[in-house]
């Protein structure tokens, strides 16, 4: 294919020997194509960055011995590279015009003709078959064809018109003078048919050809425009009716309609996705499953908060007293005891509550619901953290473990386990100066001093301290032997008494006499020994 330089007054091309150079990408270097677009508009003022396609070259006669790539240029002295191999540098631009042509130019020369983009391939096919006018009146009559004259006349019709179209290119937007190279186009590949069937010259129909992928590509363009303008016109469309969606979803929180309705219970949702959400409640359906666990929840959003337990991570952080939270719903309910916000109440006795969940457990001591049931002994419960402990006795659980190895079912048994260690006794009888761990055992002691039995037996009427010893005592009264040796099956009332059972098994015997290292299971064998040696003093360890 022959490349023609675009430079007015300029006919070199690749078919004569010169050197040609293709402009460089719009979208990569854009300061670099405009400096070349705009030194061929000193020459032509109709030339445009759309009239710069694929196939728009300048010569190398326009570029300056110092554009050229030194590397290359030293190849192509000592004959290792071809002229045509010889690359221009980075940024390289035009800087050098051919000088202007004496006498004027034929209407059919290149640079009296119209130029786009492709003109200098027209010009250069017309220049080898259009003659001009003057020869066709110096021939003679008997050679002057009308219908070649017809044609001559027509082309320059067709001239004329395609400079009206580049008049008003100059003046339309962007889009315009993209359809007025298109229409050029079309005229020139008419016109050079018109010749192909008049004269069958090879150069001529190679010409025909090169023009012929041109326009094929020029159309190609088209095409791409169009779908881009069906695809913007269709993401218009789109946006506009997810606009149209979600001004249809707010109207709804402002009226409090919800058309959506659960078909299996009844309840109504603002938004289908929601119901969709909810229907996985009644069909069990969990499809977000935790990589680490193997837990599986309803929606997304649950999962993601899920994973925080296992990276550990707590975003929400409350301001006043820095604590932080994995859950935004946490960090709310953690605000209300520093505004010391209740918005629960409970309808019977007023009393409030900041979480909802608290108030429902609350409720079930007005109303004596115990919906937590023991399957090993029947005992029920209301909240299902004191079902869980209570599960701890049939288990043998003990999940609070002190540095000394002991292990305790409830946490604050063990905080008043480690005040053993650290010897600290802050809670003191003022009669008698014992010192206790916990204020509760503290309470209890104090009874003794002033004989307090509040808790009495319905049954029997005898009255105890304290509510676990009531608790133990009622036993009696039901005959319940919760505590069952595994060895023999033997039961008791009291877990005491099931571990002192069991030193009868295990011949364990932590009592032992001072006197005579006698041995002996439980500490009440040990002080009826006693009694036994003359002394009256009891001194006896603990083992």
């Amino acid at each position: 294919m022959v490349n023609y330089c675009v430079c007015g007054g300029c006919t070199n091309s690749s078919l004569s020997g010169h050197r040609v150079h293709r402009f460089p990408k719009k979208k990569k270097d854009s300061a670099i194509f405009r400096a070349w677009v705009r030194f061929v508009q000193v020459k032509r003022r109709d030339f445009t960055s759309a009239s710069a396609s694929r196939n728009a070259v300048v010569c190398g006669f326009h570029f300056k011995p110092e554009d050229y790539h030194p590397g290359d240029m030293m190849e192509f002295n000592m004959g290792c590279r071809s002229k045509n191999q010889v690359r221009l540098r980075d940024g390289a631009v035009p800087s050098v015009h051919t000088a202007p042509s004496s006498a004027p130019p034929a209407c059919g020369s290149a640079a009296g003709a119209r130029h786009n983009g492709h003109g200098s391939v027209r010009d250069a096919a017309r220049r080898k078959r259009v003659p001009s006018t003057e020869k066709l009146l110096k021939q003679p009559s008997s050679t002057r064809h009308p219908i070649k004259k017809m044609e001559f006349i027509k082309e320059e019709s067709v001239d004329l018109r395609i400079e009206e179209v580049f008049s008003l290119k100059q003046e339309d937007t962007e889009e315009q003078t993209k359809m007025a190279c298109i229409k050029e186009e079309s005229e020139d590949i008419k016109i050079e048919e018109t010749f192909s069937m008049k004269q069958e010259d090879t150069e001529e129909q190679t010409d025909l050809m090169a023009l012929k992928e041109e326009n094929q590509e020029l159309n190609e363009m088209e095409e791409k425009c169009h779908d881009f303008m069906t695809e913007e016109k269709s993401f218009s469309l789109q946006t506009h009716k997810t606009e149209n969606r979600n001004l249809e979803v707010h109207m709804r929180v402002c009226t409090g309609d919800r058309p959506f309705t659960c078909s299996q219970c009844g309840k109504s949702f603002k938004q289908k996705k929601e119901l969709k959400t909810h229907m996985r409640i009644h069909t069990g359906e969990k499809p977000f499953m935790c990589p680490q666990c193997g837990k599986s929840f309803t929606q997304k959003n649950s999962l993601d908060a899920h994973m925080r337990i296992h990276t550990g991570q707590t975003p929400y952080t409350c301001k006043q007293c820095g604590k932080s939270f994995s859950l935004k719903g946490n960090l709310k309910t953690h605000m209300r005891i520093h505004t010391g916000e209740k918005p629960f109440m409970c309808p019977q006795c007023g009393k409030g509550f900041t979480q909802k969940n608290n108030l429902e457990i609350h409720l079930r001591s007005h109303t004596g619901e115990s919906p937590y049931t023991c399957k090993q002994c029947g005992k029920s419960f209301s909240r299902k953290v004191g079902f869980m402990t209570h599960m701890t006795i049939h288990t043998g659980e003990k999940p609070f473990i002190c540095q000394c190895g002991k292990g305790f079912r409830y946490k604050e048994t063990l905080d008043n386990h480690m005040k053993i260690h650290s010897g600290e006794n802050c809670f003191i009888c003022h009669q008698c100066e014992i010192s206790f761990t916990d204020m509760k055992r503290l309470r209890n002691h104090v009874k003794l001093h002033t004989g307090e039995k509040p808790f009495m037996c319905h049954d029997c009427g005898k009255s105890f301290p304290n509510r676990t010893n009531l608790n133990n005592h009622m036993k009696v009264h039901t005959g319940e032997k919760p505590f069952t040796c595994p060895q023999c099956g033997k039961s008791f009332t009291r877990k005491g008494n099931l571990k002192i059972h069991m030193r009868v098994h295990t011949g364990e015997k932590p009592y032992k006499c001072l006197q005579c290292e006698k041995s002996f299971t439980c500490h009440i064998n040990l002080k009826r020994h006693f009694q036994t040696h003359s002394e009256k003093k009891l001194t006896f360890s603990f083992m």
